[in-house]
C-alpha cells in the first residue's frame, strides 16, 4: 500500500512487515490497512523508540501501554532454493521488479557483521538499484558490488575464485548467464556455515534489555519501553 509504510497488499488481506537488520519480519496478515499500519507503528516504536516514523500519531501514546512484542528472525540465513528456482525466476526477458528482490534478499540474509557497511544510505540505495533493473549487465553489476565489496571475504568459500566470478559478472549480457552467476555466488561463494555463526554470536552478545536489538535472530521477548538512541538497522 503506498498510503502506509510498512504494508503490502495481499491476496489474502494486508501484511505488515518491518525491516530489521538486514531482514524483512512479517508482522501478519490484516483485514484492512489501517489494522496493518497500525502494527507497523508498534512494531517500529519497539525498535525505533520515538525516532521511528509512524503512520499514525497516536501510536506513541497506544505505545505506551504495557504490551510485550517478540520480533524474531529466520533460523536458517542459507537461501535453500527449490530445484527449479534459477530456472523460474529468470524466465522473462529482462530483468522484472521479482529478480532484482532476490538480490534483496540475499542481502538480506547477512547480519551486519557479514558485510563492510552498515550506512543506512548504502543498502537503500543498493535497494533501490534492484528496483529498477534494466538488464541482465545492471543485476550482474548489482550482484557483484553486493559479494565483492560489501560481502566480507571471511565469509566466503575458501578456494572459491573470485576474481574469475567477478570478471564473468562484468561480461554478463545474458539472463541464463547472470543465473548461473548468482547461483554459483549462493551455492559456492557464500559460507553459509560462517553467516550462521554470526548470527549465533551476534545473538549471544546482546545485553540483557534488548530494546533496540529486537528483530537479531533469536531475540527474546523484550521490555515494552523503547530507549532512544539505541535504534539501529533499516526502518521499513
Amino acid at each position: 500500500s503506498d498510503k502506509f509504510i510498512g504494508v503490502r497488499l495481499k491476496q489474502s488481506g494486508f501484511g505488515s512487515v518491518i525491516k530489521k537488520n538486514h531482514s524483512e519480519i512479517n508482522l501478519g496478515i490484516y483485514e484492512t490497512a489501517e489494522e496493518a499500519a497500525r502494527a507497523y507503528d508498534i512494531a517500529a516504536l519497539f525498535c525505533q523508540g520515538d525516532r521511528a516514523k509512524v503512520n499514525f500519531s497516536d501510536s506513541l501514546h497506544l505505545f505506551d501501554l504495557n504490551f510485550t512484542l517478540d520480533l524474531k528472525l529466520p533460523s536458517h540465513p542459507s537461501p535453500a532454493r527449490d530445484k527449479d528456482f534459477y530456472v523460474i525466476m529468470f524466465e522473462d526477458k529482462n530483468p522484472s521488479a521479482k529478480t532484482g528482490a532476490i538480490l534483496t534478499d540475499l542481502a538480506d540474509r547477512l547480519p551486519y557483521s557479514a558485510v563492510t557497511s552498515s550506512a543506512s544510505h548504502v543498502w537503500d540505495n543498493f535497494n533501490r538499484r534492484n528496483e529498477s533493473l534494466s538488464t541482465w549487465s545492471d543485476f550482474a553489476q548489482q550482484l557483484s558490488w553486493l559479494v565483492r565489496h560489501q560481502i566480507r571475504s571471511s565469509v566466503l568459500t575458501a578456494g572459491w575464485n573470485v576474481a574469475a566470478w567477478e570478471a564473468a559478472c562484468g561480461a554478463c549480457e545474458s539472463k541464463e548467464e547472470a543465473s548461473r552467476l548468482l547461483k554459483e555466488a549462493e551455492e559456492e561463494g557464500v559460507d553459509w556455515q560462517k553467516v550462521g555463526s554470526l548470527w549465533d554470536a551476534e545473538a549471544s552478545s546482546l545485553p540483557s534489555d534488548p530494546v533496540g536489538v529486537a528483530g537479531k535472530r533469536g531475540a527474546s521477548t523484550a521490555s515494552p519501553r523503547p530507549t532512544a538512541g539505541l535504534a539501529s538497522g533499516r526502518p521499513g
